[in-house]
């Protein structure tokens, strides 16, 4: 990888414009202020030696975590690297184009974004990415792919890390009710390893010290320093990914209203209180420590399920791509997404064809989604966007299945 990108010719890389990067601040500074009391506790990059690059890696909470990092990083321009999802979109296309954002496709190979980071770094830019590619679902940090180990030994610079607390309570990825749970957010800058330290390392090492730093659970911050929260409906929308009932087990059966989430079939209740943490309602009612234990408790039941030798899934979706345009999705056809344990097809129609596509199951690690709404299965032949014709649920049981098999595989 490395004599390919050494073979590239070089192009200019281009920092944030001065004057844009400005413009993000003062914009996220106003829009943050009536959403959220953001604090930042401190900037290590103040003391960077600017004339190098570095990488600056966050911890990926919400959808919002560039406008945090923005803020946290003041004048100190970062080259962000996004998904290549949001270029699709055609306001955040512009913006990102406009703030120098290094697009990338979600967990795939992607040598043309390697050299573009490689580049950054080259021309002393602040390469900002987040390692775990998929922002929480539950408070915790997601799967953190081990190949941001290789890119910090090609870049070889100081790396930092932005961390940010409070922001899963404030934007849960879950959410349906648009509006923020408006309460405290508090970021700061961190100096995690020179670049001695990077050359010096084996890759466990590096990769232990990247998961330290970006580490942070919510719910333990809970704990330690509750954060009130002022939603009406707080708890809107998580039930498309806690989905499974603790009590009776059943699927697709809880249903949320105002500040509740009650299962249809056996009527169990649980509350959410002013500090985001989750309850019983009755002493009858069963209801797990927090979202991340009630999470990780229906992957023990996937790995139940994909144990037996019968295990097969399979679900009707929408498909839609964008074979017009690449910032349009279009529905263009519909069918069924079959997944056995050792394959990935779907059987449906595309633009008014019978088709039977396989996907690359061995090398798929996770998929991109919106709960809810819809996932992707990436795929060399472009975008592949599923969205249930029934239960939005299945959303997040399809990507939970996903991690769990290859949680799996790398056990």
């Amino acid at each position: 990888m490395a004599e390919k990108i050494k073979k590239e010719k070089k192009q200019k890389f281009k920092k944030p414009n001065p004057f844009i990067w400005l413009l993000l601040l003062i914009v996220s500074k106003i829009w943050m202020f009536f959403i959220s009391k953001v604090k930042c506790e401190g900037n290590a990059l103040k003391k960077r030696n600017k004339k190098e690059g570095a990488i600056v890696l966050f911890n990926h909470q919400t959808n919002q975590d560039h406008f945090i990092c923005a803020q946290a990083a003041g004048f100190n321009r970062l080259s962000f690297v996004v998904s290549d999802y949001y270029m699709r979109k055609p306001f955040t296309n512009f913006i990102l184009k406009l703030a120098r954002a290094i697009p990338k496709v979600q967990f795939r190979t992607d040598l043309v974004s390697i050299r573009k980071m490689k580049r950054a770094v080259d021309h002393k830019g602040l390469l900002t990415i987040a390692p775990a590619g998929q922002v929480t679902l539950h408070g915790e940090v997601t799967y953190v792919d081990p190949s941001i180990v290789k890119l910090l030994k090609l870049c070889k610079v100081d790396v930092y890390a932005t961390q940010i607390r409070g922001g899963y309570i404030c934007f849960p990825k879950w959410r349906t009710n648009r509006k923020s749970r408006k309460s405290k957010i508090r970021v700061k800058i961190v100096k995690v390893l020179t670049k001695e330290q990077v050359a010096s390392m084996s890759d466990q090492e590096l990769f232990d010290k990247v998961f330290e730093a970006i580490s942070l659970s919510e719910h333990e911050l809970k704990k330690i320093e509750p954060i009130k929260i002022k939603n009406p409906e707080p708890i809107t929308g998580l039930e498309n990914v806690l989905y499974v009932c603790p009590k009776c087990k059943s699927k697709f059966t809880n249903v949320s209203n105002v500040n509740e989430i009650k299962c249809n079939k056996c009527g169990n209740t649980i509350y959410m209180d002013e500090y985001a943490r989750i309850h019983p309602k009755t002493k009858d009612d069963v209801c797990f420590e927090n979202e991340s234990v009630w999470y990780y408790y229906q992957g023990e039941l996937i790995k139940e399920r994909f144990a037996q030798d019968d295990f097969i899934m399979e679900n009707n979706f929408k498909l839609f791509q964008n074979p017009n345009d690449p910032k349009v999705m279009e529905e263009v056809g519909s069918g069924k997404l079959t997944m056995t344990k050792s394959a990935l097809y779907y059987d449906g129609t595309v633009l008014g064809e019978e088709v039977h596509k396989e996907f690359s199951f061995d090398t798929l690690t996770q998929l991109p989604f919106s709960p809810g709404h819809h996932f992707e299965v990436p795929d060399g032949d472009g975008v592949f966007q599923f969205r249930p014709l029934d239960e939005p649920g299945t959303v997040v049981e399809w990507v939970q299945t996903i991690d769990t098999i290859n949680s799996i595989k790398r056990s």
